[in-house]
């Protein structure tokens, strides 16, 4: 049978390193690929195979000339505190940089701050170590059930092995360090370390933690890829909760359409927010479907669900009021039982200048938000009436999806570590010649990431929200 020449490399570092007599479980190869009804059958059982297999190997592909010097640093920082791996494949000019930093982590005296300096002084670690992390294996669905159920997994690059532990280990020590907060791979790495947390709640809760629904995964893992589109919801089936019974039955009969509709009307009729309509995209979204169906193949385009878990305080607009599902007898139509608190009198937000920066962050420039204040007629209101405070703060508070140091959502620990100079003015009394470059700095990275997939709208009473981009005056 062929197989693809990244398999081919795997079979043969398999059989460098194991005997003949051991057996191997590899989906590409014990799966017919072409046949829809076996598929189904195998696929429904992925999370028994890898949970009962001695180890699951993590291949992320064959190793290339950087290898070498990014597993030695996979074990200083796994270790914090190692000696340069003694390795015939690393060569002296790559040992350098890696002595220096071993050097000053083994110091007794040496602080965090002084390894932060070193690593800005040798920026070649860092970027050497995001071309890892931005390997394309880590961007695949499927490796989060397999490694978030196995017993016992390894990291293999080509000739070079590391046990998972060992690879997490590394992930939070490095994760810590200004230099690699900054890289664009770092959401990789991230990415593990997420994986390691939902491995112990499996292991401590078997049969799954109901906050780990079918809702937290597709969200959370929305940027992750598969080659068929119908994997991005069955990937996750196996680790999702289950407590209200089985969210999306495995069945690659089923088109694209059906699998995400048959999803999002298990996930609004399973839970009582309607949160899962804060993920729909429609606007870039090229699938036929009803405008209430999220469409998972697509990435995120702004900042996700509204009511984001990792806060201390949940997105409730509606209070504690519980959604009403209606029967409907269409079924590309969902029926709700409402209240109509106002209209939409203006809708718009998508002028704002949305650019990069040089390391890829969205930011919004501080001249497009004070055109924005002024062309909504903000500028003219003293008081937001709904919570008596400055209409402005109101505005900066809705594009930043109440994620600012405006919010109540946070606690003053959260406001001080993520947006330092964002808190600081505020508890200084927002004086009145407006806040300091660093302020906008931070608003404006908040507010690009949410408006990029949704758009402000006033209502007829002066309220502010957030709708999709499609939002209609």
């Amino acid at each position: 049978m062929q197989v693809t020449v990244n398999l081919e490399s795997a079979l043969r570092r398999l059989r460098e390193k194991f005997h003949l007599s051991t057996h191997f479980w590899i989906d590409a190869v014990c799966i017919n690929q072409e046949d829809d009804e076996e598929k189904t059958q195998q696929v429904s059982q992925m999370r028994d195979i890898f949970a009962d297999a001695e180890f699951v190997m993590m291949w992320v592909g064959e190793e290339d000339e950087l290898t070498a010097f990014q597993f030695s640093m996979i074990e200083i920082w796994a270790n914090y505190g190692v000696r340069v791996p003694e390795s015939s494949q690393l060569l002296e000019h790559e040992r350098e940089p890696l002595l220096e930093v071993t050097e000053a982590i083994e110091d007794e005296g040496v602080n965090e701050e002084d390894v932060e300096a070193l690593l800005l002084r040798t920026p070649e670690v860092p970027a050497r170590m995001e071309k890892f992390f931005r390997r394309p294996y880590f961007t695949r669905s499927w490796i989060v059930q397999e490694v978030v159920v196995s017993r016992d997994a390894m990291l293999v690059c080509g000739s070079f092995w590391i046990p998972f532990d060992r690879f997490i280990d590394a992930c939070y020590a490095m994760g810590v360090h200004s230099p690699y907060r900054r890289l664009r791979g770092r959401g990789m790495m991230l990415e593990i370390i997420n994986m390691e947390l939902w491995q112990r709640r499996l292991r401590a809760e078997p049969d799954r933690s109901s906050d780990l629904d079918l809702l937290y995964f597709l969200s959370i893992e929305r940027d992750q890829e598969a080659t068929d589109p119908r994997d991005k919801v069955f990937a996750f089936l196996g680790i999702a909760d289950q407590t209200g019974g089985l969210p999306v039955a495995v069945d690659y009969t089923k088109s694209v359409e059906e699998v995400y509709t048959a999803a999002a009307r298990y996930m609004l009729e399973a839970s009582d927010p309607l949160e899962v309509l804060s993920t729909v995209q429609g606007k870039w979204s090229e699938l036929s479907m009803p405008s209430w169906v999220p469409d998972w193949s697509q990435r995120w385009r702004g900042c996700g669900s509204l009511n984001a878990r990792w806060t201390p305080t949940p997105f409730r607009a509606a209070g504690n009021t519980k959604a009403i599902l209606v029967p409907c007898q269409d079924q590309n139509a969902i029926c709700l039982q409402g209240f109509r608190l106002d209209v939409v009198r203006q809708s718009g937000g998508s002028r704002l200048c949305n650019k990069r920066t040089e390391h890829g962050s969205p930011f919004i420039t501080e001249d497009s938000l004070r055109a924005d204040i002024k062309i909504l007629g903000l500028e003219d209101r003293i008081q937001y009436d709904l919570t008596r405070e400055k209409y402005v703060d109101a505005y900066l508070r809705t594009i930043t999806c109440n994620l600012s140091a405006f919010s109540s959502r946070l606690d003053d620990q959260s406001h001080a570590l993520e947006r330092p100079a964002f808190y600081a003015w505020i508890r200084a009394g927002r004086p009145g010649v407006g806040p300091p470059e660093q302020v906008w700095h931070e608003v404006s990275y908040d507010a690009a990431v949410i408006m990029r997939a949704t758009d402000l709208f006033i209502s007829e009473k002066g309220l502010l929200g957030l709708g999709p981009k499609d939002t209609n005056a």
